[in-house]
């Protein structure tokens, strides 16, 4: 076989990425579509133009995974329903000028709420039944570097 007939990734490890979900049933779930986001390995699926011939993101679609560059804003914090947190993301992978979209993805910690409130212990519940840490939003970058690399400056594509 020739070295042209082999593919290797353009990167190695995963890259990380940020999220917010809802947290519904002791579960979380994205925000705008049905999706129960499990323990380990979660791949993503299309809801919105299924049978196109590549899986999900599919570059004319806007299925798959999604997630930002950066720490998600910090509006949800306040809500009793929503969390942020850090994802593992890996599989086919688009990069768009605000964030990525992927084919697989694993939650690897999320924020903890600073006051100790119902959420707090939702959230911590939630993490111990995906295996995952819980931390203080400012320290989420830090936990992510654990587990993949980011998206540098050079690779995210401008808008336009």
């Amino acid at each position: 076989m020739s070295l042209a007939a082999l593919e290797a990734p353009d990167l190695i490890e995963p890259l990380v990425g940020y999220r917010q979900w809802r947290l519904h049933d002791d579960a979380l779930w994205s925000p705008f579509v049905d999706f129960r986001w499990r323990r380990g390995v979660n791949t993503a699926r299309c809801g919105v133009a299924p049978g196109h011939p590549d899986p999900p993101p599919g570059h004319d679609c806007v299925c798959g995974i999604h997630a930002w560059y950066r720490p998600c804003p910090r509006f949800g914090y306040a809500t009793p329903d929503f969390i942020g947190g850090v994802v593992a993301l890996w599989g086919a992978i688009e990069l768009h000028p605000t964030g990525v979209r992927a084919q697989h993805a694993a939650v690897v910690a999320l924020a903890l709420p600073l006051s100790h409130t119902p959420k707090r212990r939702r959230v911590i519940g939630v993490a111990a039944s995906l295996e995952v840490e819980t931390v203080p939003a400012r320290h989420l970058t830090d936990v992510a570097a654990h587990h993949g690399c980011p998206v540098t400056p050079e690779l995210v594509p401008t808008a336009g």
